[in-house]
């Protein structure tokens, strides 16, 4: 009924423009987040021609419809892969098989890339920014593939190494109130001695992921979720398709997107129920692959503070690892990284997993809900409480400086609680060669928790580098 509305209307206006000298530039089509309008030069003739046009326009920017875009003369011909999820594992992913010339569409239901990699960033009233990496807060490595990476990264300036002081709070009877130094925090998260440097993205660690698209130019449809998968056996063309509709928008009815040759999922969530709605997998045809997904350990829920000072928190360190406190697992300085703003001290603290948990009970509140932040607001007040307490009490410090901005941040699953593989899997794909899962949940970390990032980033690059060998002794997928 849409698409007929939208058709009509079209029509309703080409002929109004023919009858009154408006110049139509066209009906761009949008997806999910703009609107479907018309540029006019109208001549002024009849009053009733010019109202009948403005009614004809308001009814069209009531409602974009949303529909897959035509393809390219430059895409015409090429294997085409669908991507879904824009954190590291996917973009890397995207990245590889562009390179090979793949026309790839990344589906991400938030708001930009990067996943767990992501930054979010304020403007303040003074007309400075504040940023916070409220995900991963830095990497390292210790493969050689994902060295070459970071390496490539590093010199396109979108990638640094973070030379912050860091330390670890044992938080026990014995050691109660005693930094700890640099070795100790080395030894806690195992890291090789020889890749002992923590990388951050520059200027937020989200810029990895956007350095890849914009060096590849792989498609990314934002703020759109996958409900289902059609498999190619019921396909005429014998092609996957997707389901999808806007991820801001629960109530809306998904569209279908056609004319895949593989999938690639990203995103563990696919192969679980969330909110109540079905495992998108389900639909998939591919029972072998969504057992896999669905026997691996569940996800840890985690809450993100995310504070700017008015000036600088009284201790020396810049990251710390705290253990067996109720309710803080890590804070870091996120000022202190490089090409960050300095414009106030910026700290991103994360909640232990327990902690999460009693506060979500089992059950996820949908964002922008009231629900929802009631929750988030309740977990600003606890996690400020408990990190005031640590750094006055428990580490002796002078009080906490004024703040001038607090928000809270929940990861429902982001963050694996023990992946699938045993280090020689890195990637899941089903019988036909042309249904993947990738990220960390798969690929084991290599130098423990700080190692999930390299994870995440080998697991895609596997996944794209099989796709690469399937075609080559294919004409197609």
């Amino acid at each position: 009924a849409l698409r007929f509305l939208a058709l009509y209307m079209l029509s309703r206006v080409q002929r109004i423009c023919k009858s009154t000298s408006v110049s139509c530039a066209g009906f761009p089509r949008g997806l999910w987040s703009g609107h479907a309008f018309a540029s006019v030069r109208i001549s002024p003739r009849t009053r009733s021609a010019r109202q009948e046009l403005h009614s004809a326009s308001l009814l069209c920017t009531a409602k974009a419809i949303s529909t897959p875009p035509i393809a390219s003369p430059e895409s015409m011909g090429k294997r085409r892969v669908a991507v879904v999820g824009g954190g590291i594992s996917g973009t890397v992913c995207a990245s590889e098989l562009t390179k090979h010339d793949f026309d790839v569409v990344v589906f991400e239901s938030g708001n930009g890339l990067g996943g767990r990699m992501s930054t979010r960033r304020y403007d303040r009233e003074d007309g400075t920014q504040v940023t916070f990496d409220h995900g991963a807060q830095f990497f390292s490595v210790s493969d050689p593939r994902f060295d070459s990476l970071v390496q490539e990264w590093e010199r396109a300036g979108v990638v640094g190494r973070w030379e912050g002081r860091f330390g670890s709070i044992p938080n026990d009877d014995n050691t109660r109130g005693h930094l700890q130094p640099e070795d100790t925090l080395r030894t806690a998260v195992t890291l090789d001695s020889e890749h002992d440097s923590r990388y951050v993205g520059m200027p937020g660690m989200n810029s990895v992921c956007k350095h890849l698209q914009s060096m590849q130019g792989f498609e990314v449809r934002k703020r759109t979720k996958v409900t289902g998968f059609t498999n190619p056996s019921a396909d005429a063309d014998g092609k996957w398709s997707l389901a999808v509709k806007p991820s801001k928008d629960p109530g809306a009815d998904p569209v279908m997107v056609s004319g895949f040759d593989a999938v690639v999922v990203t995103d563990l969530s696919v192969a679980q129920v969330v909110y109540g709605e079905p495992a998108p997998l389900e639909s998939a045809g591919v029972d072998g692959l969504l057992k896999r997904m669905q026997s691996a350990a569940p996800r840890e829920a985690r809450f993100a503070l995310m504070v700017a000072f008015e000036g600088p928190v009284p201790i020396e360190f810049d990251a710390l690892q705290i253990h067996n406190h109720p309710v803080l697992e890590k804070a870091s300085r996120n000022s202190s990284k490089p090409m960050r703003s300095t414009g106030a001290d910026q700290w991103v603290l994360l909640s232990t997993q327990d902690y999460a948990m009693n506060r979500i009970r089992g059950r996820l509140s949908r964002p922008g809900t009231t629900v929802h932040s009631d929750l988030l607001d309740r977990v600003v007040e606890g996690m400020y409480e408990a990190f005031e307490s640590l750094v006055e009490e428990d580490l002796g410090a002078h009080p906490l400086p004024p703040t001038v901005l607090k928000v809270a941040h929940r990861w429902g699953g982001a963050f694996p609680a023990e992946p699938l593989g045993d280090g020689a899997e890195e990637f899941l794909v089903d019988g036909s060669s042309t249904f993947y899962a990738c990220g960390d949940f798969v690929k084991p970390p290599v130098n423990g928790v700080q190692g999930f990032v390299e994870g995440a980033a080998l697991s895609g690059l596997a996944a794209a580098q099989r796709i690469l060998q399937v075609t080559q002794q294919a004409p197609a997928l």
